[in-house]
């Protein structure tokens, strides 16, 4: 094995009977030739017999674990330090890291291998084991080069994705039969042709009561930790203004990423480093629900730094898309992700290394909506639960008659509850081939899902399942592939495990109140935030922007999409994808994320399967 820093990328085959080749791992390592570096191992036979880690890490204590760790030298890689942690503190040493890592490392004195990934999934871990031999690698493509498999879809998955509404509930699965991804916050220990995989970083609802207590207490330990995880990310190799590599914010003018932003401006104001260190990145369309920039002006007033201007003159092109099914190897899940590429492009091109993101903030603090109402008729009655439904669906816009069935479901008793999972799993889309929907066994898998951990309210029950939910590491997966492919790393301050666990443990009450969201934010960030973003209660959405220029611009490409279902047709009816489509451009906006979920699957399966047999 090899080790080195940084590196953003890694591959291995585990053999431990003779007899793998090297010309294997070539072909994996070669389908991630796009990552700025790839660290490879092959362990087989007798070259088992010595240690080695590969890693993809950036961590963020590493002078904490310089100290803990002796006679390691300061300069040692990050590589380096989590083999020395695992040294010292064996499979605990994930208890000891805080950062983004994904690695795998070959214990020689005990003949076994040993991986792990970071709590919330920020690096990829893909693997496929066969009972003799294990192959891991960065993305799924370079499992998928490797010519002892067969590529074929993962029936179960892919049966989720086209319900349309599924959080993917099984964690570990991809769209690719027989390769799985490791889940955040999980390690693996293979010895012999033993293979284990275990939680070691979780949220316990028995912490609750630490944040009974009252709110100013929860603001104040809130802010400390925001402030110390975007410290601890404008720190990184990127972070001390040092030459040309800059550490670039995306600034939307939301709460979320402006927060970043101004943190980031104290911090370098702190430090004196010079203002050329931070490379600020805004995008705006024309469209007035998109166009956000008297939220970031008034950012640059406070701090009086510059901020560079992205004009969205386009839709998302399906010919781009279909060049970025390449990085997605899955079907691309929201058409917002067009615009990700954009804007890896041209922060490359303006010296980034690191760039600091507001993802994140609307998970740990989602809006209001029926487990809350819920939690409030528990606690108070059925008066202050509508009136708390009535302020928040005033407070975002929206009508009170969406809200009332969810609440009413999550209030019911539990028998009544199961009848209507019984009757609920049934359905099928009708999009969906009925005989696919029964094979694939997806209603029910997906209703028997387990959303129960034992926290004292609904809301904090589906905040927990939404932060460790299958959708999330896809979208975190897109994140890291895009950045890889450009050279540089996302980095997103609201997914601090310790951020994480607070949001998740204090009492509602203490994110929403009276209908405003984000209150711990919003008052921990009082005098540092612009008032104007921080007092703001809109939201902006390039959704308008999107659905005009594909209806202008992309009509043909759209139609002669859906008329390639190809192999697709075995999963979803073809006329389903045409009447979806036809139905968006007549003027139904609701039928876009049908119509494009529909498109994304025929472009995801023919792209990778046409031709292959089943």
């Amino acid at each position: 094995m090899s080790s080195g820093f940084p590196s953003r990328g890694m591959a291995g085959i585990y053999c431990p009977q003779a007899g793998a080749r090297p010309e294997r791992l070539k072909r994996i390592c070669a389908a991630l030739a796009h990552r700025a570096k790839v660290e490879e191992a092959l362990v087989t036979g007798p070259a088992a017999r010595s240690s080695g880690i590969v890693a993809d890490a950036t961590l963020y204590n590493r002078e904490e674990l310089c100290r803990h760790l002796a006679r390691t030298p300061d300069h040692a890689s990050d590589a380096e330090l989590i083999a020395r942690a695992y040294a010292r503190w064996g499979a605990e040493c994930t208890q000891h890291l805080e950062g983004d890592y994904a690695f795998a490392l070959w214990d020689a004195a005990q003949q076994l291998l040993f991986a792990a990934r970071d709590p919330l999934g920020i690096r990829p871990f893909f693997y496929r084991w066969d009972g003799q031999s294990l192959v891991w690698a960065s993305e799924v493509k370079a499992l998928v080069a490797d010519p002892d498999y067969s590529p074929a879809p993962d029936d179960a998955m892919v049966a989720e994705f086209l319900l349309g509404w599924s959080d993917y509930p099984d964690t570990s699965a991809t769209f690719y039969r027989e390769i799985r991804q490791l889940p955040a916050a999980h390690s693996l220990t293979v010895k012999g042709n033993q293979l284990s995989v275990r939680r070691y970083w979780d949220i316990d609802p028995a912490d609750e009561a630490h944040y009974r207590r009252p709110l100013q207490d929860n603001v104040e330990e809130f802010s400390a930790l925001f402030l110390r995880a975007v410290q601890q990310r404008l720190a990184g190799p990127a972070g001390d203004g040092a030459g040309s590599d800059k550490t670039g914010v995306l600034l939307s003018g939301g709460l979320d990423s402006t927060s970043i932003g101004s943190w980031a401006e104290k911090h370098a104001a702190g430090n004196n480093l010079p203002c050329s260190s931070l490379y600020y990145l805004s995008y705006f369309s024309n469209e007035s629900e998109g166009d956000e920039r008297a939220y970031v002006q008034s950012f640059q007033e406070k701090y009086g730094c510059p901020v560079h201007f992205l004009a969205l003159e386009e839709g998302w092109p399906l010919e781009r898309l279909i060049r970025e099914a390449d990085l997605v190897e899955s079907p691309i899940i929201d058409l917002a992700w067009g615009m990700v590429e954009r804007w890896a492009s041209h922060l490359r091109e303006n010296g980034c290394r690191v760039v600091l993101t507001g993802l994140g903030g609307d998970d740990i603090f989602p809006d209001p909506g029926p487990p809350s109402f819920a939690d409030t008729v528990q606690r108070y009655g059925w008066w202050a639960g509508w009136r708390s439904l009535r302020r928040t669906s005033a407070h975002l816009g929206m009508p009170v008659a969406p809200f009332v069935a969810p609440t009413l479901r999550l209030l019911m008793p539990t028998p009544a509850k199961k009848v209507i999972k019984r009757w609920l799993g049934r359905e099928v889309p009708g999009w969906m081939r009925f005989d696919f929907a029964r094979r694939s066994g997806v209603l029910d898998r997906v209703r028997r899902a387990d959303l129960q951990r034992g926290f004292s309210t609904a809301s904090q029950e589906l905040n927990y399942h939404h932060l460790t939910s299958g959708r999330l590491a896809l979208v975190l997966g897109y994140f890291d592939r895009v950045s890889a492919a450009h050279g540089f790393e996302f980095q997103h301050p609201f997914f601090d495990p310790p951020l994480v666990r607070l949001a998740v443990l204090v009492p509602p009450e203490h994110k929403v109140q009276d209908g405003e969201t984000k209150v711990l934010l919003r008052l921990g960030m009082e005098g540092i935030l612009p008032e104007a973003v921080r007092q703001r209660r809109d939201k902006g959405s390039l959704d308008r922007f999107v659905i005009a220029w594909i209806r202008q611009h992309d009509r043909a490409a759209w139609e002669k999409l859906a008329q390639s279902a190809g192999r697709a047709a075995a999963y979803v009816k073809p006329e389903k994808v045409h009447e979806a489509v036809r139905r968006f451009f007549d003027g139904d906006d609701a039928a876009l994320k049908p119509a494009w979920m529909l498109l994304s699957w025929v472009l995801w399966v023919n792209k990778n399967f046409e031709g292959r047999a089943s």
